[in-house]
């Protein structure tokens, strides 16, 4: 073989062992150019508050569904009080009021006069001041961002409880897509920026907040609401454990998925029934595995949930009497 073809297949040898390393380069290339601007580096979906009467009630019906509760807190300038499970990417609030002549205090006591339920949505975004900036220079009315933190709230002695501070960002006359959500308010959806987070480990395998859940009446009018913030809508979906058609909003490392009823006898039918309104009807959390969750929580509610074929994988519906007023899917992948 002559000096020169040894020389070309050694080359053609090295192309091929970097090829590998050169297709994944290119992967995160892709990745990184699709990030939604106005997330920035933020992990977008991040929590959902649910609002509860009783919060000491809400955490024992949380770990009877296997979910680990944090100790919550207390916000001194928001009037709430909060606690929940934590997962990868960020957490389900549990949120009742103490007191309610502070804004956010009063929305929650106003909400919780007709319902418990999914209430608002909180969306991870770095940095928060460039969140700030694009909104802005959209045409959208936008306050903050503001800090906010937890102190230690003397009621819970339970666990320690998970402190921290954030600055969030927030809409003051509720414009789209907050107008979709139970009240007008600055926080029916916002953005915020966290110091720092941990996530608990869960009896039930629960992982990951993957979708919240949207009840709207007019599908393709909430989609153009969020693209005018500069979301993309990604998958159309067919809910018919819901009675529903839905297509998914992408948001960073989790999806909105809005539900338009597909009749007047199904569930997201019914919800925006019950609450006159538009709102979050639901979430789906990621679990390493169906089988533990599904066996603890038949062992603890004595009732049995039957595996369906969802759009995420193979998964289970929690009805929202089990769950303080918000549906629950688990799945697999």
């Amino acid at each position: 073989m002559s000096t020169a073809r040894k020389q070309f297949l050694l080359v053609l040898g090295c192309l091929f062992a970097f090829m590998p390393e050169l297709a994944l380069k290119a992967e995160e290339q892709t990745k990184d150019s699709s990030k939604l601007a106005i997330l920035g580096s933020g992990h977008g979906i991040d929590h959902v508050g649910i609002a509860v009467r009783d919060l000491e009630a809400a955490k024992k019906t949380y770990r009877a569904l296997g979910f680990t509760v944090f100790g919550g807190g207390k916000h001194p300038d928001l009037g709430t009080r909060n606690s929940g499970p934590s997962f990868e990417n960020g957490y389900l609030e549990l949120i009742t009021f103490w007191d309610r002549s502070k804004a956010i205090g009063g929305m929650v006591a106003n909400f919780l006069e007709k319902h418990e339920g999914g209430l608002f949505l909180g969306l991870d975004v770095s940095p928060v001041d460039g969140t700030a900036k694009l909104l802005r220079a959209s045409g959208f009315n936008v306050h903050g961002p503001e800090a906010a933190s937890a102190i230690e709230d003397p009621e819970q002695h339970d666990q320690p409880p998970n402190g921290g501070s954030w600055r969030f960002l927030g809409f003051p006359n509720g414009p789209i897509p907050a107008a979709h959500l139970p009240v007008k308010s600055s926080d029916a959806i916002f953005f915020l920026q966290y110091d720092s987070w941990v996530g608990n480990l869960h009896a039930n395998t629960a992982k990951k907040l993957s979708s919240v859940w949207m009840g709207v009446r007019d599908l393709e009018a909430s989609v153009r609401g969020y693209e005018s913030m500069g979301f993309r809508r990604s998958h159309k979906l067919a809910l018919p454990q819901l009675g529903a058609q839905g297509q998914e909003i992408e948001a960073g490392l989790g999806s909105i998925l809005l539900l338009q009823p597909e009749n007047s006898t199904g569930k997201v039918a019914a919800f925006l029934a019950e609450r006159g309104a538009e709102g979050i009807i639901g979430v789906s959390i990621e679990v390493s595995s169906l089988q533990t969750a599904r066996s603890l929580l038949e062992a603890n509610t004595k009732r049995q949930f039957e595996p369906y074929a969802g759009p995420y994988g193979h998964s289970i519906l929690i009805p929202p009497e089990f769950t303080h007023g918000i549906w629950i899917e688990f799945f697999q992948k």
